[in-house]
């Protein structure tokens, strides 16, 4: 799966934001306070139901073809 594109609204920090991923690689950075974490808890959340906080009984497992 490649992540191509986000799109937010309300959620979090984020009154309403969008963003467009490379297949190869991407970089988040910004200043502190920006939403940096939001954007990755948003992915999180797309890709596996699960909040970056909910991570005690969390398990990132990869994937091979």
């Amino acid at each position: 799966m490649i992540l191509q594109s986000l799109s937010l609204r309300n959620f979090r920090s984020y009154q309403q934001g969008s963003f467009e991923f490379f297949p190869e690689s991407n970089i988040i950075f910004g200043d502190n306070g920006k939403g940096k974490t939001n954007t990755l808890s948003a992915i999180m959340w797309c890709l596996f139901g699960k909040d970056i906080y909910d991570t005690k009984q969390f398990v990132i497992s990869p994937i091979i073809n």
